[in-house]
């Protein structure tokens, strides 16, 4: 029953810690602070 909201809140915590530690003028979206999308990138960065 709180699971999703859980996953939610610590998204949103996830969201925030990576905006104040990386700085920047707009928060990242959810899906930059997803960790398969930084795998996905980072895997994408080594390919080229």
């Amino acid at each position: 029953l709180y699971f999703p909201s859980l996953i939610m809140y610590f998204n949103d915590i996830r969201r925030a810690r990576w905006w104040l530690w990386n700085g920047g003028e707009n928060p990242p979206t959810k899906m930059e602070v997803e960790p398969f999308t930084k795998l996905k990138n980072r895997t994408n960065e080594i390919l080229e």
